[in-house]
């Protein structure tokens, strides 16, 4: 399982690192900064390295809604060590 770095994070994008994060249920095909799921749930593995002090964690996610679509919101829950964060 791939360690996550801290000053590097998670890069969604055509040129970033989601594929060493053994990426569930998001599309093979990404954009420039983005990867979309595909599927109803999508999940990521990572280690922490070990910390001497608490870890806060900051997900940025956004909805592709174009107008028109049956779609008007999407739900973004996050887990962490199977209990919500």
């Amino acid at each position: 399982m791939q360690v996550l770095d801290f000053n590097t994070g998670i890069d969604f994008g055509l040129t970033g690192n989601l594929k060493e994060f053994s990426p569930a249920g998001f599309s093979p095909r990404p954009d420039k900064v983005s990867t979309w799921s595909e599927k109803p749930f999508v999940e990521l593995n990572f280690r922490v390295p070990p910390l001497r002090r608490d870890l806060g964690i900051a997900v940025q996610v956004f909805p592709f809604l174009p107008e028109g679509a049956p779609v008007t919101k999407q739900d973004c829950w996050v887990y962490v060590n199977g209990l919500g964060a």
